[in-house]
């Protein structure tokens, strides 16, 4: 299934990957990272928040597109009250691209339902220790964009 996935999400021609964080520290890490990789001329990096970063993509126009994104898990006590409204920008940003879909690494679902969209879990792994899941959403119908709903608990739910 995830072979037939990748297959059928191949694309021609020339591939646009940006990549940003609010912390600074964290793109550099990032840009020294694609260095290593041979990939640095290929990714533009960007120190913005959330918003900035979806707003920097008004000039790409709706159709085929990912985001793949790894926000805070809400692991320390007290943090995931603060990230809820993350969560929702994350999903309202992600809603308002006609055509494209998302790729989050989650460890809380209660997170992760506050971007309103429905999700599926692809698999699991462990990210700095951290139990997490890569959920996607399913590929839109053929006549809108990201469904603005609630999200469906995933299989295995953590929260």
């Amino acid at each position: 299934e995830i072979v037939a996935a990748a297959k059928d999400s191949t694309v021609d021609g020339p591939l646009e990957i940006r990549g940003s964080d609010r912390d600074a520290g964290a793109i550099e890490a990032a840009a020294r990272n694609a260095e290593r990789a041979g990939v640095a001329a290929d990714i533009q990096f960007s120190a913005e928040s959330v918003s900035g970063a979806f707003a920097a993509l008004s000039d790409v126009p709706d159709g085929e597109g990912w985001v793949i994104t790894n926000p805070p898990y809400g692991i320390r006590v007290g943090e995931t009250d603060d990230l809820r409204n993350l969560y929702a920008t994350l999903g309202a940003a992600a809603r308002s691209k006609r055509g494209w879909r998302i790729g989050i690494l989650a460890a809380d679902d209660a997170l992760a339902r506050q971007m309103r969209i429905a999700l599926r879990s692809r698999f699991e792994t462990r990210n700095g220790g951290v139990p997490v899941r890569y959920l996607v959403n399913e590929k839109e119908r053929a006549h809108g964009g990201l469904q603005d709903k609630p999200v469906t608990r995933t299989s295995g739910s953590r929260r």
